[in-house]
């Protein structure tokens, strides 16, 4: 969308620098005390990456593929395969969780 690469230049550039063959690239919010459902992608050659951008401090905010849960930290990243069962949390009653995604082939 030329409309938010004009609103994230530079995130939009270091994206472009990392020549990464990404499906799509978006920051996504999840509200305090909502969550996502355990679901699956069903797309086994598509990984996606999370870089936590201001997330409430673990154990407050996570994201559970299989049996493993992995909390969002500020400036850290983590890749699952979304294929597997997946879903996330946002345990804070007062904080946004906001962190990049970045979806690759």
């Amino acid at each position: 969308e030329p409309t938010n690469v004009k609103l994230f230049p530079k995130t939009t550039a270091v994206v472009k620098a990392a020549n990464t063959p990404s499906v799509e690239v978006f920051f996504a919010k999840q509200a305090p005390g909502t969550g996502i459902k355990p679901h699956t992608d069903f797309t086994n050659f598509i990984m996606t990456a999370h870089l936590g951008l201001d997330c409430p401090p673990p154990p407050q905010s996570w994201m559970k593929v299989g049996e493993v849960t992995k909390y969002w930290e500020n400036g850290k990243g983590k890749a699952a395969g979304t294929s597997f069962i997946h879903s996330t949390h946002n345990e804070s009653t007062d904080q946004d969780r906001f962190v990049l995604i970045v979806r690759f082939w």
